[in-house]
């Protein structure tokens, strides 16, 4: 196995992982949304004039954060999956080596 193909099977695994993080924010940002959504709902019902409460801003927080989170980690999967010369620097050094034992013994 030569150092270009351990990169890649490291980063694609890596990708494997952004992605799987990716997706438990995805399933949880449904639920984020509708803590919004009630939160607006509410603040609405308690004072018509002045709806954006301390709790409306915290959940609008708390959605643009799992948005950012969601978008980064979708980011860094494609970056990993790529797998090009600058994940190879961020790896360790550009040296072609052959890490595969000889095959005659020596």
């Amino acid at each position: 196995m030569t150092y270009n193909d351990g990169v890649k099977i490291v980063s694609r695994a890596l990708a494997v992982y952004f992605v799987a993080a990716a997706l438990g924010l995805l399933i949880d940002l449904p639920h984020t949304a509708l803590n919004l959504v009630r939160d607006i709902g509410m603040a609405r019902e308690i004072n018509p004039d002045a709806y954006f409460t301390q709790q409306v801003r915290e959940s609008i927080f708390w959605f643009a954060e799992y948005v950012l989170r969601l978008a980064i980690w979708l980011a860094l999967a494609l970056w990993c999956y790529r797998c090009g010369p600058r994940i190879q620097k961020f790896f360790g050094c550009d040296v072609q080596e052959d890490i595969t034992e000889p095959e005659n013994g020596q």
